[in-house]
C-alpha cells in the first residue's frame, strides 16, 4: 500500500500567499470604489452660535445652493447646544460642518475634517477671514474701556466658544487675579439682548452677530475694546467624502461675494463679504492660544 500523499511545506505556503493576495486585491478594489462613491446626500452641521430655528433659516439657502451646484442634496442637522455639537463632531456624524476655530482644532481636525473656506466680515476688509471678540455697551453707558469693568455685569456667548475664550484672555490680561469674569448666555444675540435691556453692562460678542443685531433692532451700541484677531469660523468637510465632490464644494463656497445680489443669502444675509480658502495650517495660531488659555485656568 502506498503511503498517503502529503503536501510539502512549499506548496502550502504558496497556497496561503495566493489566498492573501486575493483578499488584498478584493480589499483594495472595494476601498477604492467606496472612496469614489458619491453619497446620496450630505449632512451639514452648524455650530450653535444662534438659536436653532434662526440657524436653520440662515443656512437653508446655502444648503440648497450647494445641493444644486453639486447634484447632491445637502440637509442641515442642527444641534441644540455646543456640547451636543461637539459630541456629534467626535462621532463624525456630519459630512460638512461650519465650525468655530477653537472647536475645529480641538475636535474636528482629529475627527478627519478638512478645511474648505473661512468667512470674511465685510466691515473688516483689512483683516480678511479673521475673527475677534468685541466688548459692547449701550451708547449711553459710563463704561469707556476694559479697565472700567471691575464690578460690572459682563455676559458672553457659551463657555469655551471662540469669542468667550478670546474675551476671557483679554480680561486675564487686564485683571490677572481673575477678579472679573463673564456670565455665559446661550448665544450671541441673547448676550446682546441683555445689554440692550440693561440687564447687563457689557456683552462680549463677534462682529457679525453685532451687525445682525444692530440691523434688526437699531439700538445704539458702542464697542469699548477688541481682542486680537484669529482666523475665522470655517466650513470643513470629512475626508470620507470623495475628492471631486470636496473640490466642487470648495469652488462653490469661494465663488460667492456680497457684491453679487443673489449671493447675499449665502453670506449670512450679506453680513460676510466673501469666503477665503482655508487650510489646517491657518489655525496654528489658534492652537497656540488654546494652550495659553488652558495654562492659566
Amino acid at each position: 500500500m502506498e503511503p498517503p500523499t502529503t503536501r510539502t511545506p512549499s506548496v502550502f505556503v504558496h497556497g496561503l500567499l495566493g489566498l492573501l493576495l486575493v483578499c488584498m486585491t478584493t480589499y483594495t478594489t472595494t476601498t477604492a470604489a467606496s472612496e469614489d462613491t458619491i453619497p446620496e446626500r450630505l449632512t451639514l452641521g452648524v455650530f450653535p452660535f444662534l438659536k436653532t430655528a434662526r440657524l436653520d433659516r440662515l443656512f437653508a439657502p446655502t444648503a440648497s445652493r450647494l445641493g444644486e451646484l453639486t447634484g447632491v442634496p445637502v440637509t442641515i442637522r442642527s444641534s441644540s447646544d455646543m456640547q451636543e455639537f461637539r459630541e456629534r463632531i467626535k462621532q463624525q456624524r456630519y459630512d460638512l460642518i461650519f465650525i468655530q476655530p477653537f472647536d475645529y482644532i480641538r475636535f474636528a481636525a482629529d475627527a478627519g475634517y478638512i478645511p474648505l473656506a473661512r468667512w470674511s466680515f465685510k466691515g473688516t476688509r483689512d483683516h480678511p477671514g479673521m475673527l475677534n471678540a468685541v466688548f459692547v455697551v449701550r451708547e449711553d453707558s459710563p463704561i469707556h474701556s476694559i479697565g472700567d469693568l471691575q464690578g460690572k455685569n459682563i455676559v458672553a456667548p457659551p463657555y469655551e466658544s471662540a469669542v468667550a475664550i478670546l474675551g476671557e484672555l483679554e480680561l486675564r490680561k487686564q485683571f490677572p487675579q481673575h477678579t472679573v469674569t463673564p456670565e455665559y448666555r446661550p448665544d450671541h444675540l441673547s448676550c446682546l439682548q441683555q445689554v440692550a435691556t440693561r440687564n447687563a453692562d457689557v456683552c462680549i460678542c463677534a462682529a457679525p452677530p453685532l451687525a445682525m443685531f444692530r440691523k434688526k433692532h437699531g439700538i445704539p451700541l458702542r464697542t469699548i475694546h477688541a481682542s486680537q484677531w484669529i482666523p475665522s469660523s470655517l466650513y470643513a468637510i470629512h475626508q470620507r467624502i470623495p475628492v471631486p465632490l470636496r473640490q466642487k464644494l470648495r469652488e462653490s463656497l469661494l465663488s460667492w461675494h456680497v457684491e453679487h445680489e443673489t449671493d447675499r443669502q449665502y453670506l449670512l444675509n450679506g453680513v460676510w463679504s466673501h469666503l477665503h480658502p482655508a487650510s489646517d495650517n491657518d489655525y496654528d495660531a489658534v492652537r497656540t492660544l488654546w494652550r495659553a488659555y488652558q495654562a492659566n485656568q
